[in-house]
């Protein structure tokens, strides 16, 4: 109650603010339901497993959107995104010929 999300730019953020105390504690994602397994993610729990421990699972249904500055789909050249993320749109990206995706 009265408490906010905390948005961090990297995994080492999130560690910080856990260990600052500045947060009780940190979502990172560890699998992909596409994909499977982040493993940037599990080397990073590895790397950290004397400060860090996993005390809950919150399984999240992945709803994407593709955003731009093109006015139509059509248009589009290049996707930029996680690889994960990708993966997870590969069907949609493949119906766009003259697109290329880069993780």
């Amino acid at each position: 109650r009265g408490r906010r999300p905390i948005v961090q730019q990297s995994w080492d953020g999130v560690l910080e603010d856990i260990k600052s105390g500045k947060a009780m504690f940190g979502i990172l994602p560890i699998e992909h339901s596409v994909s499977g397994m982040i493993i940037q993610t599990v080397d990073f729990l590895f790397a950290q497993c004397d400060e860090l421990q996993i005390v809950h699972e919150l399984p999240i249904v992945d709803n994407l959107c593709l955003m731009g500055k093109v006015d139509n789909i059509v248009d589009a050249r290049t996707v930029y995104s996680h690889q994960s993320l990708l993966d997870g749109c590969k069907r949609l990206i493949a119906t766009m010929p003259d697109v290329v995706a880069v993780p």
